[in-house]
């Protein structure tokens, strides 16, 4: 599990607030980060021939300290490496008390082999998916269907055209309506300020940002 010592080398994870346009928090996402001035992180080398099985273990490492280490009854974000075969290896403990929610992007999966059939033994098992960088990656409308993810994720260059342009914003927003209406929630990261946040509820449902962060008072926990 730990074969390159990642348990060395500090790495922590941070659970970051999904608030929904009315300021609620409706799910976390674990979000990795490594420790200052860990002297470990400097002799941490691999071979350009592993970096794949480095992104594997280290995708592998940062969700099961997520899943062990959430305490909260929320759904639970996890993102997925590059390069990574199987999501949800059998090695990773299995969700209790709460949903997991497995960001995954279209064509890494298709590239890496991840078939219908594996989505649907996790879906068994409790796990739900997000669809990572809406907008910018090709999207098969079948993959879509059969996959029926919980959140589509709006790609950061998508959010920021949307920021900008009240056309592309009016577009975007006629183009998320027949997923909105499936009941899949369209989450909006980057938000960092109360203009961007209501500008940005034309279009979406969920929302992340450092403004968050900065208002007086935790958003409301749903």
């Amino acid at each position: 599990m730990d074969k390159f010592n990642l348990s060395e080398i500090g790495i922590n994870v941070d659970f970051i607030p999904v608030v929904d346009s009315g300021l609620r928090i409706i799910a976390y996402e674990a979000l990795i980060s490594l420790e200052e001035n860990n002297p470990n992180q400097e002799d941490f080398e691999f071979h350009a021939s592993e970096l794949h099985e480095v992104q594997a273990n280290m995708d592998r490492y940062y969700k099961k300290l997520a899943i062990e280490s959430y305490k909260a009854s929320l759904p639970l974000i996890l993102n997925t490496y590059p390069n990574v075969s199987d999501p949800y290896p059998s090695s990773l403990p299995q969700p209790r008390g709460h949903e997991v929610i497995l960001t995954v992007t279209p064509p890494v999966v298709w590239l890496n082999g991840f078939v219908m059939g594996r989505y649907d033994q996790l879906s068994s098992q409790g796990v739900s998916f997000a669809l990572a960088d809406f907008g910018q990656s090709f999207l098969s409308l079948p993959f879509l269907l059969h996959l029926r993810p919980t959140i589509i994720k709006l790609a950061d260059n998508v959010i920021q055209s949307c920021m900008i342009d009240d056309e592309i914003l009016k577009t975007v927003s006629n183009l998320m309506k027949p997923y909105r209406e499936m009941g899949i929630k369209i989450l909006a990261g980057g938000i960092n300020s109360r203009v961007q946040f209501e500008r940005m509820t034309l279009v979406a449902d969920a929302f992340q940002g450092y403004w968050f962060s900065k208002l007086g008072g935790e958003p409301t926990l749903l």
